[in-house]
């Protein structure tokens, strides 16, 4: 659960039941912030794993890292 709290703490609030973080690197122990990914629900975030992107589906990170801090 440490990755939630690192995502929540960057974020800036408390994550949703459905929000799932994904470690980059598949790599559990690695919560560094740069191998976190936000996605709103496990859907999307398993249909974007296995190449089958939605529409509408799409990582909040993505925009933030675009936002200075």
């Amino acid at each position: 659960m440490t990755h939630r709290l690192i995502m929540a703490e960057w974020c800036g609030y408390l994550l949703t039941r459905t929000e799932v973080v994904h470690h980059v690197d598949h790599d559990a122990l690695n919560n560094d912030r740069p191998n976190l990914e936000l996605w709103p629900d496990n859907r999307s975030h398993k249909l974007w794993e296995h190449g089958r992107f939605v529409d509408g589906a799409a990582c909040r990170v993505w925009w933030m890292d675009l936002v200075p801090h």
